[in-house]
């Protein structure tokens, strides 16, 4: 999905969420670990032109990556966020957040959230033909009018959409049973 794109359906999510805020989507489409590394220069390229952000969101699926890599996505993450505050404190006079939205195993499961509590462990490969079955119509992967088919689709439905779906991802998260939680499958954290 192409950055612009992308900048148009965060824009619409937040719009009636948050007000004063400020959002710059960046698709990288890398795997977990460089994406991490990438946002974090991307940032970093921000603070020096004066343009501090108080908050980076790291968002990615667990999808085929190891579990080895996936696990290492979040160290680094923790870390990063150390150095850069280390950096970048004293500069502006506070620090940042750097946040983390992942699935797992795959982004599907958000959407699928939004038409009830799924906690049972499913491949990958089954997201596809669950959201299908639920929406009525065939599911296709990067489809640029997701956002907008759920919120219409689901707007009359009793007590469904986003709403919903961030309880029941809620509900989801509440479930894990250790710290490294995004290792649980399934599991939802945005």
């Amino acid at each position: 999905m192409k950055e612009r794109k992308l900048n148009q359906i965060i824009s619409k999510v937040f719009k009636y969420q948050i007000l004063n805020i400020k959002v710059k989507a960046i698709e990288i489409g890398q795997n977990t670990i460089s994406l991490v590394i990438e946002a974090i220069k991307k940032w970093e390229n921000f603070a020096d032109d004066g343009k501090y952000f108080e908050h980076l969101w790291c968002v990615f699926d667990r999808d085929e990556f190891s579990q080895k890599n996936y696990n290492q996505a979040f160290e680094k993450i923790r870390s990063e966020e150390r150095k850069i505050n280390k950096k970048f404190k004293e500069k502006v006079g506070r620090g940042v957040k750097i946040n983390i939205a992942y699935s797992n195993e795959a982004f599907e499961l958000w959407y699928l959230l939004h038409y009830n509590y799924i906690d049972s462990a499913c491949d990958r490969s089954q997201y596809s033909a669950m959201l299908s079955s639920r929406m009525g119509k065939t599911y296709r992967k990067n489809d640029p009018t997701m956002y907008e088919f759920l919120a219409e689709s689901l707007q009359s439905a009793d007590n469904k959409g986003q709403s919903f779906a961030c309880s029941n991802a809620k509900k989801l998260r509440a479930k894990c049973t250790s710290s490294l939680g995004h290792n649980q499958k399934p599991v939802d954290h945005s």
